[in-house]
């Protein structure tokens, strides 16, 4: 439910593109970026619960963002907490950190770099 939510901030770049222009080859870029790491995301949960004995290392990182709107902050929370396995759960006042809980995390730096190259830098192309 919550992923076709997320596909449908997508889908008008996909069905309306007369023209094909940076702008519309950077959404189907986007939208395959988020579709890949969905799928990474959820066959690692699935190995994750599956496997015969739970070797997980769960734990909470922060995440210093570079987005300042509501809406890139808001997104970027709903593109974390959409991939299985990871869940954004507060937002510091100042709106500059964000506490993920993450069900395997092996080093938090790699998880901070992934997400900053990955969601956060795709947003910061949409919007700025």
């Amino acid at each position: 439910m919550y992923s076709g939510n997320a596909l449908s901030l997508f889908l008008p770049a996909l069905f309306y593109s007369p023209v094909l222009s940076m702008e519309n080859v950077f959404y189907h870029q986007t939208l395959f970026d988020f579709l890949r790491e969905l799928y990474l995301a959820n066959v690692s949960v699935l190995k994750s619960v599956l496997s015969p004995k739970l070797n997980i290392r769960p734990g909470i990182f922060a995440f210093k963002t570079e987005l300042t709107t509501d809406w890139e902050i808001t997104l970027l929370s709903l593109l974390i907490t959409l991939t299985p396995g990871t869940l954004v759960m507060d937002i510091s006042d100042d709106r500059t950190i964000l506490y993920i809980h993450a069900m395997d995390i092996e080093d938090a730096e790699k998880a901070i770099f992934d997400i900053r190259e990955s969601f956060e830098k795709a947003i910061q192309e949409v919007s700025r």
